[in-house]
């Protein structure tokens, strides 16, 4: 019983951004196309189609089981840069949210392998 009101406790002061965009990776990655709507605004919730959803759980399966979510950084106007964690690679989550808390912009960019480039001297 102790354990769960202590991770109760810490989700509570987990940042909004994190509490949102773990959500809605949450529902993408299961492929719930309803559900990833709802966290949506108005003027994007007409964008998220099944073939969109369904895209982006497939790519975020390839990466792994999705482990969790950090924000790394917060800009103005509601701006926020995450790190979505999978078992084999992560991705870097941009997110903007309305005033109602709602998802006005959300953009996934996989990290892929690092490429180091030579210059020949």
């Amino acid at each position: 019983m102790l354990a769960f009101a202590a991770a109760t406790a810490c989700s509570q002061h987990r940042p909004v951004a994190e509490t949102t965009v773990n959500e809605a990776i949450r529902c993408i990655y299961a492929g719930d196309v309803r559900s990833t709507q709802q966290l949506f605004n108005d003027d994007v919730r007409d964008t998220i189609t099944p073939d969109s959803v369904d895209r982006l759980s497939r790519l975020m399966h390839a990466f792994g089981d999705y482990l969790d979510v950090k924000q790394i950084a917060a800009t103005s106007g509601r701006r926020y840069d995450l790190e979505a964690q999978f078992a084999n690679s992560s991705m870097l989550v941009q997110l903007k949210l309305d005033p109602a808390g709602k998802i006005a912009a959300l953009h996934l960019i996989p990290n892929v392998p690092h490429i180091d480039f030579k210059t020949h001297t």
